[in-house]
């Protein structure tokens, strides 16, 4: 059976995406700041400060996956301690993508009573938002136990 490629291994996700996410979710908030008041939901302290880290994290791992699928290479041949690095930033990733996941998560549960249109736009941000870090949770699990 052929060597998979470095490409085979780890995941090509555009880093924008996720800035486009933060973007959107905070232009929302302020948006729905007075009906999010009236309801006591305070959104200060969980989501933002998790998606920053999240950002953080993929840049670092795509640009990484970018220096060494400039190689060309089988993944078997990439330098042992290149695969350990970038496995290691999958499991990062992963990391932060589940807690980006789990807050998201906690957010969709107390936005539920908001009433439309605040209710419909906050959830259609936060289930991209959660759907996004589901995807990379998922992928860098799959890089991270790469051979």
């Amino acid at each position: 059976m052929p060597d998979a490629t470095i490409q085979n291994v780890v995941f090509q996700v555009g880093a924008a995406e996720t800035d486009t996410l933060r973007a959107s979710w905070q232009k929302a908030k302020a948006r729905y700041a007075p009906e999010l008041a009236a309801k006591q939901i305070d959104f200060a302290n969980g989501l933002g400060p998790a998606m920053d880290k999240w950002a953080v994290t993929y840049t670092a791992f795509n640009n990484l996956v970018r220096q060494i699928s400039n190689q060309k290479a089988l993944w078997t041949t990439i330098a042992p301690l290149a695969r350990a690095k970038i496995k290691s930033e999958a499991r990062t990733l992963q990391t932060d993508a589940a807690e980006v996941a789990k807050d998201s998560a906690q957010y969709l549960t107390a936005i539920h009573a908001l009433g439309n249109p605040a209710e419909k736009d906050l959830t259609a941000i936060l289930l991209a938002i959660a759907r996004r870090a589901t995807d990379h949770q998922l992928r860098a699990a799959v890089t991270s136990r790469a051979r």
